[in-house]
């Protein structure tokens, strides 16, 4: 229900161009772009910890993950959302 929630309070998820991003093999990477806003969507699809460098606050989605100085830390399938 929370990313429901989060993903309601940001139209940009709905009608945003979707730009892919380099990122580890491990790592998909994409910006939502429109609305006003632009996003960073990161999701660890393996099975070990992946660090990516990113900018931007990271926004509270419910999604597990952390900011460690300049660095975002996704555990095992989770995700992060930066502004």
């Amino acid at each position: 229900r929370r990313l429901l929630a989060f993903r309601q309070a940001h139209p940009v998820f709905r009608t945003g161009d979707l730009t892919l991003q380099d990122a580890p093999e491990a790592v998909l990477a994409f910006t939502r772009d429109g609305e006003g806003e632009r996003l960073l969507c990161l999701f660890n699809l393996g099975e070990a910890t992946e660090r990516v460098a990113a900018d931007g606050a990271l926004l509270p989605s419910g999604l597990g993950t952390e900011r460690d100085g300049e660095t975002v830390v996704l555990p095992p399938w989770t995700g992060a959302v930066l502004a």
